[in-house]
């Protein structure tokens, strides 16, 4: 898109009283320079070349590309740029968390530590944290949980307190860092396993709020819950 040129400055006539007789002074008014804005979306595989210029070699010329796509899921990798994001599970049996790795058997009402691991290699401030939870997954706050046990409300650390705000979402639980020093921080939330299937788990995202190019994310994972 091409910006439209500045209006040409043009002498304007006003007329000043002064002293009983009348007086022509010459002003000259710059009106204010009007920049068209369009949007023009082009699919990727159409786009090789794309020119833009200005209309006249006078007036700079400013624009902003953005490329949005969809990402399948099943297939999403890990990446970093500022930050580090590791994310495991864990799943309670005989009254201690146990590591869950690929001969793990979870069942329908067995309890699961989300821990989410942010690695910082400066204090950063207003750090936004979020998870996707498993189909079969339930987020629980064990503090307020009537069917949490004793032992397990023991077992209920919910890591740095760096992460003051905590918003046990359904599907997206988030957590708010005012101020994350340098470091390696967990998080842990815990969910309870509701129907036997196989799941897809979306990455986990952590990004500065007033900053979003300074970002990491885990890469998908897929869970199975047996009956």
């Amino acid at each position: 898109h091409r910006p439209a040129q500045d209006d040409h400055h043009q002498p304007v006539l006003s007329r000043r009283g002064g002293q009983g007789e009348g007086r022509h002074q010459r002003v000259r008014r710059r009106r204010a320079a009007k920049h068209a804005k369009a949007e023009i979306t082009l699919p990727y595989r159409a786009l090789q070349t794309l020119r833009v210029s200005a209309q006249t070699g006078r007036e700079p010329l400013h624009y902003q590309a953005e490329l949005s796509y969809q990402e399948d899921a099943r297939g999403a990798q890990a990446n970093a740029i500022g930050l580090g994001l590791e994310r495991r599970f864990w799943v309670l049996k005989n009254e201690a968390w146990q590591a869950v790795g690929a001969n793990t058997k979870i069942k329908a009402g067995d309890w699961v530590r989300v821990e989410l691991i942010i690695r910082n290699s400066q204090t950063r401030h207003h750090v936004a944290l979020t998870d996707t939870v498993a189909g079969g997954y339930v987020p629980t706050d064990l503090e307020l949980s009537s069917t949490a046990t004793p032992t397990l409300k023991k077992l209920s650390a919910t890591g740095s307190f760096a992460f003051l705000e905590r918003q046990l979402d359904p599907q997206t639980p988030r957590f708010y860092a005012e101020v994350l020093p340098s470091g390696e921080h967990q998080v842990y939330y815990f969910v309870r396993a509701s129907n036997a299937g196989r799941y897809l788990v979306p990455p986990a995202q952590v990004e500065l709020m007033y900053a979003p190019n300074s970002r990491a994310r885990t890469a998908s994972d897929q869970i199975s819950i047996q009956r």
